[in-house]
C-alpha cells in the first residue's frame, strides 16, 4: 500500500476551476467541503482491486482513458470483464493511446468495443485501420462546451480512467507532467477511477489545474509496480533535426519580437525549433502554449522566458503538458510559482489566445497548396494525425493584437515530394482555411499570404517550394485555376 502522508502545509493551489452544473458541480462542492472522515480513511475505504473497480463499467458506457501514462492494471481488468461478458452490447473506448497490442485493437475483441481514437494506432505499415476504430478530431472547444452545457446530443463521460499520484498532505493526488482534459473529464464523468503509481512523473505538484482531491474519485487501485512501457508520453523521442529545418529556424527567428507570448506544436519541423536556438538573444518572451517543449525550460532558467509583457497570466508561463522528463528538470518546475499547468479546455480557448497581445503561434504542417488550404492530418484517405490545438491557436493568433500565425513545413518530403502543391490530394483533411493562413516558412524562407489575392498567394508559396518543382506548380495553377 502507498505510505499515506500526515496532513501539514499546503499544495500548489491555482484558479479555482469554473465547473458550472450538474456532475462537474457536484464533484468540486465535495472535494471543498469539511468531511467528518478523513481523506485517509475515505482513501483506504475506496482502495480496491482493478477487478473490482471496473466492475462499475457497464454495458453501453463510454470511457475514457488517459494514457499517456497507461493506467494498465485497470486496463486489463477491463479487457477481462469484457471477454467474460461477452456478446453484450459494446463498450466505447475514447482514448490517445496507440500501441498496436491494446486489448480493443485485437480482433477477438473488436466485436466488443467501439474505439474513438485522438490519434492513428501506431500500427504495422500497410496494415488496414481495424473495422471498430473511429477517430475524434480532436477539437478540445466542442469536448469542454459537451461537457459543461449538458447537450442532449452529445455523448455522456460515464467512467473516467487516469493515474494519478499518491495523495499529498491535503488529499490531492497529481495526474503528472501529462495533464491534457483530465481535470475536466474527471470532473464531467459519472465515475472516476485512479490507478496510483508513485513516481517523479506522476508525483508533480503545480500550479494551476493538475490536481484532484480523494473525494473526487470513486475507486484507487495501487500499482506498486508499473512496467516499463507504461509511460506513453511523450508521443515521439525527438528526432535529430534536418539540415532543412535549421534553415527553417532560421527565417522563423527574424518574425519574432521581444515581448511576444509563443505557443509551439510539437511536429518533426517544429518541436526543436527552442534548441536550434530562435528566441536565443529575445528578451522577455511569454509562453502560452499545449506544451513546455525541449529547450525552453532552459530558457526561464535564462530570463528569456518569463512572461513579464504578457498580457494574460503575466509571469507565469502556461502550459498542459511538460516533455522534460530527468529528476532536475522536474524538481525546477515542481512547486514553481513562475510555471502553472492548465486544462486544454482554457490553453486552447481561442478567447484566452487572442487576449494576449503579440501572440505567436508556430505549428508544423503536413501540406500546403497554392490557394492556400493546409493539412495537418491526412494526405489524401492517409491519416497521419489529427488537428490538436492547431486550428485554434491559428485563429486566437489572427484574433490577437499584433499576433502571427506562423505554419512550418520543410518543401520536401523525405522521398523528394513537394509539400506545397497545386490542390490537396482527393480526401485529405483541410486542417486550417485558406482565409486563416498568414505566414507560411519552409527552409527557402517566408511567404506571407494575409490579405492576398490568388495568385500572390501562389506566387508566395511557390517562391518558398522547391526550386526543382517551381516551374510545374506555376503551370499547374495557371491551368487549374485560370485556363
Amino acid at each position: 500500500m502507498v505510505s499515506l502522508p500526515n496532513p501539514s502545509g499546503l499544495s500548489p493551489q491555482g484558479p479555482a476551476l469554473s465547473l458550472s452544473k450538474g456532475r462537474s458541480h457536484e464533484r468540486h462542492k465535495r472535494a471543498l467541503q469539511p468531511s467528518l472522515v478523513s481523506w485517509q480513511e475515505e482513501y483506504r475505504r475506496k482502495l480496491v482491486t482493478a477487478d473490482q473497480a471496473v466492475a462499475a463499467v457497464q454495458p453501453g458506457d463510454t470511457v475514457e482513458i488517459a494514457c499517456e501514462w497507461e493506467p494498465e492494471l485497470l486496463t486489463a481488468a477491463l479487457a477481462r470483464r469484457w471477454s467474460a461478458i461477452g456478446g453484450q452490447k459494446s463498450l466505447t473506448i475514447y482514448t490517445d493511446a496507440r500501441r498496436p497490442d491494446l486489448p480493443w485493437l485485437q480482433p477477438e475483441l473488436a466485436h466488443s468495443f467501439t474505439l474513438r481514437l485522438m490519434q492513428p494506432p501506431q500500427l504495422p505499415k500497410g496494415s488496414p485501420s481495424p473495422p471498430n476504430v473511429d477517430y475524434a478530431p480532436s477539437l478540445t472547444l466542442s469536448r469542454a462546451k459537451a461537457f459543461l452545457e449538458d447537450r442532449a446530443d452529445q455523448r455522456r463521460l460515464d467512467v473516467f480512467m487516469a493515474v494519478v499520484s499518491p495523495p499529498d498532505g491535503d488529499g490531492f493526488c497529481s495526474f503528472g507532467r501529462f495533464l491534457g482534459l483530465k481535470r475536466l473529464a474527471a470532473s464531467q464523468a459519472r465515475t472516476v477511477l485512479a490507478e496510483v503509481i508513485d513516481h517523479p512523473q506522476i508525483h508533480l505538484h503545480t500550479f494551476g489545474d493538475n490536481r484532484i482531491h480523494v473525494s473526487e474519485v470513486d475507486c484507487f487501485v495501487e500499482n506498486p509496480s508499473p512496467s516499463p512501457t507504461a509511460a506513453q508520453s511523450p508521443w515521439r523521442r525527438l528526432r535529430e533535426p534536418s539540415a532543412q529545418a535549421r534553415e527553417m529556424a532560421g527565417h522563423i527567428a527574424t518574425l519574432l519580437r521581444d515581448g511576444d507570448t509563443i505557443e509551439v506544436g510539437v511536429g518533426g519541423d517544429t518541436e526543436a525549433l527552442a534548441l536550434l536556438g530562435i528566441f536565443d538573444g529575445r528578451q522577455d518572451l511569454g509562453v502560452h502554449s499545449g506544451q513546455l517543449l525541449p529547450g525552453m525550460l532552459d530558457l526561464i532558467k535564462r530570463d528569456i522566458i518569463n512572461g513579464r509583457r504578457k498580457s494574460v497570466n503575466p509571469g507565469r508561463t502556461v502550459v498542459s503538458v511538460f516533455w522534460e522528463e530527468d529528476e532536475e528538470s522536474l524538481a525546477f518546475i515542481n512547486e514553481n510559482e513562475a510555471i502553472e499547468q492548465r486544462s486544454l479546455d482554457y490553453i486552447h480557448d481561442i478567447g484566452v489566445i487572442a487576449a494576449h497581445d503579440n501572440f505567436v503561434a508556430i505549428n508544423g504542417i503536413l501540406a500546403i497548396d497554392l490557394l492556400g488550404q493546409v493539412t495537418s492530418e491526412s494526405l489524401g484517405l492517409r491519416r497521419l494525425a489529427l488537428a490538436g490545438g492547431l486550428p485554434a491557436f491559428a485563429t486566437g493568433a489572427m484574433l490577437s493584437r499584433g499576433g502571427r500565425n506562423i505554419l512550418a513545413l520543410t518543401a520536401a518530403t523525405g522521398d523528394g515530394r513537394s509539400r506545397i502543391v497545386p490542390v490537396l490530394e482527393p480526401g485529405t483533411i483541410v486542417t486550417l482555411p485558406r482565409t486563416f493562413v498568414d505566414i507560411v516558412v519552409t527552409e527557402y524562407g517566408i511567404a506571407r499570404l494575409l490579405d492576398r489575392s490568388d495568385r500572390q498567394r501562389a506566387e508566395e508559396l511557390i517562391a518558398i517550394a522547391h526550386p526543382s518543382v517551381r516551374t510545374e506548380l506555376r503551370s499547374q495553377f495557371q491551368k487549374l485555376y485560370f485556363s
